[in-house]
């Protein structure tokens, strides 16, 4: 699946990133894409260790499946952005369609988001 597969693409899957035994059931799912959620669907105090269940995840997701891939990173402001998007850095290199930013609300921050990804 490419970037533009994933514009284009009708069903979203949310699975907490703290569940990587999921990764592959919501891959086989009929949803387009699959967003691996560090936001919402991580309590506070486990934000860090969900970051580390989220590369061992992805480690074991073939790279072609990763193209249906996004991960939802914590908003900018928070003390787990930048941690975030330096985690998600290599995996764009390796397949991974992209990040969804949550709550932005200027240009400045998702500038920022592409600079640091390869973007």
């Amino acid at each position: 699946m490419t970037l533009a597969t994933v514009a284009i693409a009708r069903g979203f899957l949310f699975v907490p990133a703290s569940r990587p035994e999921r990764y592959a059931e919501a891959l086989q799912s009929s949803a387009d894409c699959v967003i691996l959620d560090l936001e919402d669907a991580v309590a506070p105090e486990q934000k860090d260790g969900a970051r580390d269940m989220l590369a061992e995840g992805l480690s074991v997701i073939p790279e072609d499946k990763r193209g249906r891939m996004l991960v939802r990173i914590n908003a900018a402001g928070t003390s787990w952005h930048a941690a975030d998007l330096q985690a998600l850095a290599k995996w764009i290199q390796k397949g991974l369609a992209g990040v969804m930013v949550p709550k932005s609300e200027d240009t400045a921050t998702l500038n920022a988001v592409a600079e640091t990804l390869g973007r």
